[in-house]
């Protein structure tokens, strides 16, 4: 993300993915931002995630459930200065 190759983020996504943001109220789920499929989180990243720059990013506390051939990761995020606590899913 921090080198903004797009191609290489979205090798990371299936092509039903979703990316869901928290918004900094991780334990209320209806005010989630979300991103459906390849295309819009190809759009997250270059209408939202790139325009800012960031130098640094990382995720802590990644929780990991694996049922079958779907994943679900949440974690705190950092990108930049920002920190969401629960923060991506």
């Amino acid at each position: 993300m921090v080198s903004q190759d797009i191609a290489g983020l979205m090798d990371l996504w299936a092509a039903d993915a979703v990316i869901a943001d928290a918004k900094h109220t991780p334990d209320d789920p209806n005010d989630d931002a979300r991103w459906s499929g390849r295309d819009a989180i190809r759009e997250r990243y270059v209408v939202l995630v790139f325009p800012g720059n960031p130098t640094r990013a990382g995720a802590a506390d990644v929780k990991l459930d694996i049922r079958g051939e779907q994943a679900t990761a949440v974690s705190t995020t950092a990108i930049g200065s920002e920190v969401a606590p629960g923060g991506d899913r």
